[in-house]
Parts: structure tokens; C-alpha cells; sequence
């Protein structure tokens, strides 16, 4: 994991994660909420899926 690790928010788009996750080189991202209690992990396979696939929804964990 990253040193402070790379997370999103549970209104982040697709297109933000998926620009994260190239950008910082990483396979997963976790998704916090205000407090940074974490609410799931978004993988690189369900953003491929979801840009992939148009449907723009979130498969994710």
C-alpha cells in the first residue's frame, strides 16, 4: 500500500478512479467516507468493467 494511501470518496467517478489508479500505479483504490472510515475498495477490474460496459455502475467490493 501507498504511504499515505490513495483513496476515493463514495462519489468519485469512474473516470477519477481510473485516472488514480494510473497515475499513482496501483490495482486498488479504497473508498472512505467523510470520517475515512472505509466503505469498500474499488479494483482496476471493476472500473475496465464499468467504463467497458457503458453502464457506469460500480460492481465493486
Amino acid at each position: 500500500m501507498t504511504s499515505p494511501p490513495v483513496t476515493v470518496g463514495p462519489g468519485a467517478s469512474l473516470p477519477r478512479a481510473a485516472r488514480l489508479m494510473a497515475v499513482h500505479r496501483v490495482k486498488r483504490l479504497p473508498v472512505v467516507d467523510a470520517r475515512g472510515a472505509v466503505q469498500g475498495v474499488e479494483g482496476v477490474v471493476d472500473v475496465r468493467c464499468a467504463l467497458v460496459t457503458g453502464s457506469g455502475e460500480r460492481t465493486g467490493s
